[in-house]
């Protein structure tokens, strides 16, 4: 074998997750959920999902979130912002995780659409993965997305500790994920992080 003085970049694990995060955008920049690509958009969420437990800077990975928007955009010639995907990805995050919620609208084209990605993608994972883990992963996932709103660059928060919620509540449509407390404490904490308010 030839020696070779090639440069190759190995993505780090942040670069891997400003990606996927991209990707996890359906009606913007990521893969489009009405067009077939059902399985391969929960392999970027249950990506996301196993990554968080390993990212250590929010700083990197909003880098690598911003510069996967201008690149995608410069290949589609669209002008998305980040904050446009980071709705779009907060958006399909909140329609799942209301799912079979007490007064949830279970409606949602896109509910229908990940719960038959959820059906395919079995046979190809390790593990098994859940409608009550897919929402805990959509809780970290809104999570991420608001230290990198917030120019967040503390440490993330790895562990569900309920006690640090202490005076946070849900407001507007987000007020529904407030019942997931009893049901799914990891999915509640999460989107408590990402979306919840602090009573003053």
């Amino acid at each position: 074998m030839k020696e070779t003085d090639a440069v190759v970049t190995i993505p780090t694990v942040e670069g891997l997750f400003g990606d996927k995060l991209t990707a996890s955008a359906p009606k913007t920049l990521g893969l489009k959920l009405p067009e077939g690509r059902d399985m391969e958009f929960l392999k970027q969420v249950i990506d996301l999902g196993t990554l968080f437990d390993l990212v250590s800077s929010v700083d990197e990975i909003k880098k690598a979130f911003e510069k996967a928007v201008y690149q995608e955009n410069a290949f589609r010639g669209t002008k998305f912002t980040s904050e446009n995907v980071i709705d779009d990805i907060l958006d399909v995050a909140w329609k799942y995780s209301q799912w079979l919620v007490k007064g949830a609208d279970n409606s949602f084209e896109e509910i229908n659409l990940i719960n038959r990605g959820l059906g395919r993608i079995g046979n190809h994972l390790v593990g098994s993965v859940d409608a009550a883990s897919l929402k805990a992963m959509f809780g970290k996932i809104a999570y991420i997305l608001r230290l990198i709103k917030d120019g967040e660059k503390g440490t993330i928060i790895k562990n569900a500790d309920i006690s640090l919620l202490e005076n946070t509540r849900f407001n507007d449509k987000h007020a529904i994920l407030e019942r997931l407390k009893g049901i799914n404490s990891e999915a509640y904490f999460y989107w408590a992080l990402g979306v919840g308010e602090k009573e003053q």
